[in-house]
């Protein structure tokens, strides 16, 4: 089932295997008296044997002895170089046997140019011995090197390798074995995993440190801008306290002075006197809400007492504040929200002199968490809620809606009425 052709280069048998066309050429170092064959001169014998005329002789031969070698050369790498420089065991610091006998080589980063030399140790037609190789790690596939029997690397990149060679015997067929040899090449220093963590770790300190000084400048400059306002409501408080203070005085004095003079003017003597010592309060309490030492909710309660006591002083109503509780000199409520509490609760006691007409007050304060509550209490005459909501109830409600404050009103006809407001203070004082 095999075609023999003569010609001018040997002799070529081509058979199928698999269907595949598999050529083998044979030459003189087969046997063959020369590898220039004649025209037309072959011939098949009776038996079988096949005779080809050369230029210098006749080739007989039996075809079905004919069969391809089953023998496999040894394999072996023979040279190992660095940048085309060749490493031995006696000089080299990479080596500690000869390559033949080497299973790993050990490489530091920048020895990164590696090459190798191989070879079948077959002396029969050694020249038709072919080659693959690969270097696991950086190619799968198998390179076809034929006859060629070297292999260079440059410029590897650190990492674990594995280099394999194979080769063929003189007839074409390839051995099952193969050779190779490890090949691990070194992270540099600062690459290498305690490397990164040290990097990591100065990168994250680097950036806390920055987060760190960032907040602390915020806190700087914040603290700096609360020192500012405080101290401008101080000197505000103290300037306006010296000026407008003195020039009420001065009126209220004139007015006085003025009213001992000209009798029939005392009504409206009287008048400017009521609206200069309302002035005067009403410039008391603008002054307390700009001064910074005020701020704490112990201050506002206090404020809160003294104003009935002013206020309840002069009438038949009996004022009952109820204690002030520790907690309230921890914690501090913002000026803008001690000027409305202090309009809510003027504007409660007010409407308890004017509609109540009851015999006692009673203020008190609770703190549950971060929630303050604050009321105010009489056992008068009451009315009905919506039918008598009138000004002064609706500025209330408008001022709790400021501060994020819940206002409550309860009243019973014929009994009390009770003005409670609940807010949460943002911030606690240490």
């Amino acid at each position: 089932g095999n075609l023999w052709i003569s010609t001018n280069g040997g002799l070529c048998r081509i058979s199928e295997e698999s269907d595949e066309w598999v050529f083998q050429n044979f030459t003189v170092e087969d046997g063959l008296q020369s590898n220039e064959f004649n025209q037309y001169s072959f011939h098949q014998s009776t038996s079988g044997q096949l005779y080809f005329g050369g230029s210098v002789g006749l080739t007989q031969f039996d075809p079905i002895r004919v069969k391809p070698s089953s023998y496999h050369p040894p394999l072996t790498i023979t040279r190992f170089l660095l940048f085309n420089k060749e490493q031995r065991a006696q000089t080299s610091s990479v080596l500690d046997h000869s390559i033949q006998w080497t299973e790993r080589i050990p490489l530091s980063h920048h020895q990164n140019f590696l090459a190798f030399e191989f070879a079948a140790l077959g002396f029969q037609q050694s020249q038709n011995q072919a080659y693959a190789y690969r270097l696991v790690g950086l190619e799968e596939e198998w390179i076809q090197a034929e006859n060629r029997r070297f292999a260079a690397y440059p410029n590897l990149a650190p990492g674990n390798y594995r280099f394999e060679v194979k080769a063929t015997n003189h007839d074409g067929i390839w051995s099952a074995e193969t050779k190779g040899i490890d090949i691990h090449i070194k992270q540099p220093w600062w690459k290498q995993w305690w490397a990164i963590l040290l990097w990591t770790s100065l990168l994250l300190g680097l950036i806390r440190m920055i987060i760190l000084n960032r907040e602390n400048t915020i806190r700087r400059i914040e603290q700096a801008k609360l020192q500012e306002r405080e101290a401008f409501r101080k000197r505000s408080a103290q300037d306006f306290h010296d000026e407008a203070g003195n020039r009420i005085t001065k009126l209220s004095l004139l007015t006085e002075v003025a009213r001992r003079q000209k009798p029939a003017q005392d009504a409206i003597l009287n008048q400017i006197q009521e609206h200069i010592q309302s002035l005067r309060s009403g410039m008391r309490d603008f002054i307390w809400v700009l001064d910074p030492e005020q701020d704490q909710l112990a201050d506002l309660y206090q404020r809160l007492i003294r104003m009935g006591n002013q206020l309840f002083e002069h009438t038949n109503i009996q004022f009952h504040p109820r204690p002030i509780p520790e907690k309230a000199a921890t914690w501090v409520v913002p000026g803008y929200q001690r000027r409305h509490l202090l309009m809510i609760f003027q504007e409660a006691t007010n409407n308890v002199v004017k509609y109540a007409q009851c015999q006692n007050v009673y203020l008190g304060i609770s703190i549950n968490g971060n929630q303050v509550s604050i009321w105010l209490k009489d056992d008068g005459q009451g009315f009905i809620l919506g039918e008598t909501e009138g000004y002064g109830i609706r500025n209330m409600k408008e001022r709790a809606q400021k501060i994020d404050g819940r206002l409550q009103i309860d009243s019973t006809l014929g009994q009390q009425t009770q003005v409670s407001l609940s807010w949460n203070i943002p911030q606690m004082g240490d």
